[in-house]
């Protein structure tokens, strides 16, 4: 019985001391080197093995405009805060950092002469975040 007792107790120590993280340290290295995020590279929008100017070029060709500066700034900063969280934790972010709901449903936004549209998946998780 104290087998038990004993063998038990180490396991729980062990396993809730026991430190996981979500991304290996190697893999936030490549997201932050080449742009992505983990949705924007999970969803195929970004690829983590190029640089921040060749997912920036290839997101240009993709989308038709050539967005450039301060936009591309922006998105990719929104695109960091609300990425993977419901629309109304993204709804919360967006009036905290000063932005003006455009639509009501809360997918449209306006600051500083940029609009900030959400990408939405069926599930009601932001997906990505487009800035003109």
């Amino acid at each position: 019985m104290k087998k038990v007792i004993i063998t038990t107790t180490l396991f729980t120590i062990l396993m809730t001391s026991y430190n996981a993280f979500a991304i290996s340290e190697a893999y936030r290295k490549q997201l932050d080197a080449s742009g992505c995020t983990q949705v924007s590279e999970a969803s195929g929008a970004c690829n983590f093995h190029h640089s921040k100017s060749q997912n920036q070029s290839e997101a240009n060709k993709n989308s038709g405009t050539a967005l450039s500066g301060p936009a591309v700034e922006t998105a990719r900063e929104l695109d960091k805060k609300i990425s993977g969280k419901y629309l109304g934790q993204a709804v919360d972010a967006m009036t905290a950092d000063g932005w003006s709901r455009s639509n009501q449903e809360g997918t449209r936004w306006k600051k500083a002469g940029f609009v900030a549209a959400f990408k939405q998946s069926n599930d009601g998780k932001i997906t990505g975040v487009t800035v003109k």
